[in-house]
């Protein structure tokens, strides 16, 4: 369920445990936050790139997913070829 942006009804007996379904749900920040994060970032002079233990091109998306599956690794990102 991403970009989502309306009214989403489950039934948590039928859709979710009657079908042994992990739902995982996640927020993260508006436009406006997100700004605010960068400026403090910048700001402050933070090294965002030490952040990320592994860069992909978007190619290797597959890649990227199976190492994330196994639950080994840090943050990534998907920077342009």
């Amino acid at each position: 369920m991403v970009g989502i942006g309306c009214e989403v009804t489950l039934g948590v007996l039928p859709d979710l445990i009657h079908r042994q379904i992990t739902l995982v749900g996640h927020w993260t920040f508006s436009k406006l936050a997100q700004a605010d994060c960068a400026r403090f970032d910048s700001d402050r002079k933070i090294d965002v790139d030490s952040l990320f233990t592994h860069k992909w091109a978007l190619e290797q998306a597959e890649e990227a997913c199976a190492l994330f599956d196994q639950q080994k690794t840090g943050k990534g990102v998907f920077l342009p070829s």
